[in-house]
């Protein structure tokens, strides 16, 4: 009797024993999923930074493609006028060539555009200029905005363009052929980015673009303006 009872006590005192042990290891079990459930809401919170990141670069990205003073592919420089006029869109513009007269080894050609939309937009700037062979292909020219003579170069002004007025620009360009040739491409039109969009216009031309220099490209000015009245040297 006394040895049952020995045992019986035994077995009673290493059961709870073996239950606290086996707690032990639930608890250590339930820590992991635990662990790992937390793992996966860093997880989900990290894609959730992520997207706010995401969200913020594209909308940086916005900003930059609609920020005025950020060269295109035509070299395009500006801004539009102040006041909270709107830049003109490219789509509302339209332009022809004013004329071209020449001396000096140089050649200035006017090129007007002209506001066809029904509200007063703003222009201010260098405008983009790519010259266009018969193919459509692309003349090589290196195009720099702004110049040493008068006629190129004129103070960016902001301007605000009414319904049907304009604005001009110079173009300042080498006449005489490069070293070995004994001809100069002509343009049959000219690709304009105004300042302040990313979309170009068409105009039709006739100018023959030397690749003996830069070809220079003025701000953008009003037709009444005293850059308007200058001429190439030793016209």
């Amino acid at each position: 009797m006394v040895l049952a009872a020995l045992v019986l006590a035994a077995c009673g005192s290493s059961a709870p024993h073996g239950v606290h042990r086996s707690r032990e290891a639930t608890a250590r079990g339930a820590k992991a999923p635990s662990g790992q459930g937390a793992a996966g809401s860093t997880s989900r919170s990290s894609g959730s930074t992520t997207g706010a990141g995401g969200s913020s670069a594209g909308g940086g990205r916005g900003g930059t493609s609609g920020s005025a003073g950020v060269p295109s592919a035509l070299g395009s420089v500006g801004a539009s006028a102040g006041g909270g006029t709107p830049t003109c869109p490219t789509a509302e513009l339209a332009g022809h060539l004013v004329g071209v007269q020449g001396g000096g080894g140089l050649l200035e050609a006017t090129v007007a555009l002209s506001n066809t939309g029904g509200q007063p937009c703003g222009l201010e700037g260098y405008p983009g200029v790519q010259f266009l062979g018969s193919d459509q292909n692309v003349l090589s020219a290196t195009v720099v905005p702004g110049g040493s003579v008068p006629f190129e170069a004129p103070t960016p002004t902001a301007l605000v363009l009414a319904p049907g007025a304009s604005v001009e620009f110079n173009i300042g360009l080498p006449d005489s052929p490069a070293p070995g040739a004994s001809t100069c491409p002509t343009a049959t039109a000219l690709r304009v980015e105004p300042p302040g969009d990313v979309a170009a216009l068409s105009i039709p031309s006739d100018l023959q673009v030397c690749s003996s220099g830069s070809v220079h490209v003025s701000a953008l000015f009003s037709p009444g303006s005293p850059a308007a009245a200058t001429a190439v040297p030793g016209s």
